[in-house]
């Protein structure tokens, strides 16, 4: 009966998240027709940048005398235009206007139909993202001669992202627009920390004033840093961490607007201080919460995530460079930050099952093949808010690792020392050693008698 519960309590969290992702994809169909139209807007105005003919300045000025008969009030449509045509294009309208808001339709449970599986959608998402990270060049910004992608923020001006960078950052987009929570999982040098800096950049753009938090290890910190100031100076940075009377001044500083954007800052701070002022942090209503090294989410016990919970926080964002490991309570851990709401209580999921005590009787082989399917089942639910790409996903883009073998000579003494390890005669060695430095010593005091 526990089990059909869960299972039941899954199905219906699948279905959500297949709901988001269908969303998203109607979504990106949207905005990649607003591109286009933005992109052929463009090529026009750089057209009649360059010259016109004769005869475009006629119809110009033709459709100006139209424009003018509207604004004085003797404009007649009908004039112009027969009832048939009229009709046509009211009725064309109408369906553009349906086919740009399909989202509004979108029913949750019409999606039990849909045999795709979330991955497939996801597939099917991502090449539509990837599509358009690849296809859309600004004609006009340029990075030193390189053309920068069209959707790569104006702010963003320390260099040019990548098309999987792109695609990374509209993946957060989606998410931050439909308020969900999510995870990059990608591997290590495909640059996470420019793609979370663009969609910063993106918020303020879109209106948001911050104030946005950086939470991780605190090796780390110094590179968050450098990489926002090198990549989008205009952005306000705090370095939030020293000595406590001075982190209390820092924190009356978060609520105030500062720079040339007059944004709330970027707070970048330690695992170890946020945890230490929670009392101050948790009391910023924080925009977007970015948590490094994310991993350390996967642990319910965790100290860290249970303060981390505390923040108030409209969107958060996991960092993390290793895989999802197929562990029940590891997925339910980051389920759990993604969606506390649902996934509320591992004791109550765990109850039911106990995966130290498996042997090979009847009941517990259907145990194991239960376990299979909670795995797959929060897997899919993980689907859309979880983006990994993998080296060997972007080898065209990203150089390979190249290594370069140096050999370095011994000195005469790490030598000497070397040779007496391999002979096993390194305590005589010392020893003599030993003895030579006390009668130096005794010459020495001898000397100055």
């Amino acid at each position: 009966m526990r089990y059909k519960r869960l299972q039941h309590l899954l199905e219906k969290s699948n279905i959500y998240s297949k709901f988001l992702l269908t969303k998203m994809e109607q979504q990106q169909l949207e905005e990649q027709k607003r591109k286009e139209k933005l992109e052929k807007k463009r090529e026009m105005l750089l057209k009649s940048a360059k010259g016109q003919n004769p005869a475009d300045s006629k119809e110009e000025k033709s459709a100006a005398k139209k424009k003018r008969g509207r604004d004085d009030g003797t404009y007649n449509i009908s004039e112009i235009m027969s009832k048939e045509e009229i009709l046509s294009v009211a009725k064309k309208s109408k369906v553009e206007n349906q086919d740009e808001s399909p989202s509004d339709s979108l029913c949750p449970e019409d999606l039990q139909k849909n045999g795709d599986s979330n991955s497939v959608i996801k597939d099917r998402l991502c090449q539509a993202v990837r599509h358009s990270a690849k296809q859309f060049l600004d004609p006009v910004r340029k990075f030193n001669g390189q053309p920068v992608p069209f959707q790569q923020p104006k702010i963003f001006t320390g260099g040019v992202m990548r098309w999987y960078q792109v695609e990374g950052m509209e993946w957060l987009r989606m998410l931050w627009e439909n308020g969900i929570n999510g995870i990059l999982a990608d591997e290590m040098g495909l640059g996470k920390t420019i793609q979370c800096i663009a969609t910063i950049a993106l918020m303020v753009e879109r209106g948001v004033p911050g104030p946005f938090l950086v939470c991780g290890p605190l090796s780390t910190l110094p590179n968050w840093m450098s990489e926002f100031k090198r990549f989008t100076p205009e952005i306000p940075l705090m370095l939030y961490h020293g000595a406590q009377q001075e982190r209390r001044k820092l924190v009356r500083k978060i609520h105030g607007r500062q720079g040339s954007l007059q944004i709330h800052p970027v707070v970048i701070t330690s695992f170890e201080i946020a945890m230490r002022d929670r009392n101050a942090l948790q009391h910023c209503f924080w925009k977007y919460l970015i948590v490094d090294e994310g991993h350390r989410i996967k642990n319910m016990n965790c100290r860290l995530i249970r303060e981390l919970k505390r923040f108030n926080a409209d969107n958060k964002l996991l960092l993390t460079g290793t895989p999802l490991q197929n562990n029940l309570a590891e997925l339910w851990s980051l389920l759990n930050f993604l969606l506390p709401d649902v996934f509320d209580d591992l004791k109550s999921f765990e109850s039911w099952f106990d995966i130290t005590s498996i042997t090979e009787t009847a009941e517990d082989i259907i145990a194991k093949e239960r376990e299979q399917n909670i795995l797959h089942m929060l897997h899919q639910i993980l689907t859309p808010f979880l983006l990994r790409r993998l080296k060997s996903d972007v080898a065209l883009e990203v150089p390979p690792k190249r290594e370069v073998v140096v050999y370095a000579p011994l000195a005469k003494k790490q030598e000497t020392f070397y040779t007496a390890i391999v002979n096993r005669t390194i305590r005589k060695l010392l020893g003599n050693n030993e003895a030579s430095g006390r009668s130096e010593h005794s010459h020495g005091f001898r000397g100055e008698s």
